[in-house]
């Protein structure tokens, strides 16, 4: 493919399908896996569409996960602004990454989220029933998707449960792509506030779960510093709430899809208000 700039196609593609990634991966997978693409800011930046080539990238030690870099790849100008300010170990490398990783690897094990199985199902019964009883037609993410794993993230972090629906509108904000730059980083910051408060009750009274540990055991022993379990915090917040959301609202779109069903039994939403904004935060 050519790389003269007038050239170079501009990166996020359209999507003809919305609940299917843009066709131009396939061809360019088949005859160009390797290429430029154009940013929303004019930059340039290497696209990898084949699986093996993106586990190279993974592992090569002159590639880096650093989003606070000038042109460091984003969707859009909201995306690129919350990216430069992420302080989380997602945007670290080598071991500043793995040192913060494996702290919390003990939480995610099959056993450990197994030991949620039993909430999860009582609030998805309880969600449906409540959409049952709205009647329809309902929007599937407003009251399915996004409230689902935003509770549960509450239940693992052991924070209020009534705090979710603030929680869950600055993250939209934060996250959204239809947001401004401004919207999005007052977003993130008010996550940080949040969490900067739940540490610090924390500190003055010590209670149960993943954040007492973490406090407690490895702030205060030196482990990591508080500024990094504010941004951990963060990270476990919206870290698989828009993965969640996103395959919640896509399962149900495809299998209705696929039963023969019309597109609009899935929901005014999926995907393309949050699923077009939640995935190209992580894109």
């Amino acid at each position: 493919m050519a790389d003269k700039k007038e050239m170079l196609d501009r990166w996020p593609f359209e999507r003809e399908v919305p609940s299917l990634p843009p066709q131009e991966y396939a061809r360019r997978r088949e005859q160009c896996p390797i290429s430029k693409v154009r940013m929303w800011d004019g930059s340039e930046a290497w696209l990898l569409t084949r699986y093996a080539d993106i586990r190279k990238a993974f592992r090569d030690t002159r590639l880096s996960s650093d989003s606070s870099v000038d042109h460091f790849p984003a969707p859009n100008e909201a995306i690129a602004m919350a990216r430069k300010v992420q302080r989380d170990f997602t945007r670290l490398d080598s071991e500043p990454h793995s040192r913060q990783r494996n702290l919390l690897a003990k939480y995610f094990t099959i056993t450990h989220v197994n030991t949620m199985r039993e909430i999860i199902e009582k609030k998805v019964e309880e969600l449906l029933d409540e959409m049952e009883a709205k009647g329809g037609p309902l929007d599937l993410v407003e009251n399915l998707a996004l409230p689902l794993p935003i509770f549960l993230t509450c239940v693992l972090l052991n924070l209020p449960t009534d705090d979710t629906p603030y929680l869950l509108n600055r993250v939209v904000a934060w996250m959204n792509s239809d947001s401004t730059p401004d919207e999005s980083a007052k977003g993130a910051d008010d996550i940080i506030v949040y969490f900067a408060k739940v540490i610090e009750r924390e500190k003055a009274q010590r209670s149960e779960g993943m954040v007492a540990e973490l406090v407690h055991e490895h702030v205060a022993n030196g482990h990591i510093t508080e500024d990094e379990l504010l941004w951990m915090l963060h990270l476990l917040l919206v870290g698989g709430f828009d993965t969640a959301a996103i395959m919640i609202s896509l399962g149900t779109f495809n299998a209705v899809e696929a039963s023969g069903g019309s597109r609009k039994a899935a929901g005014k939403s999926v995907p393309g208000e949050f699923g077009r904004g939640g995935a190209a935060a992580h894109a």
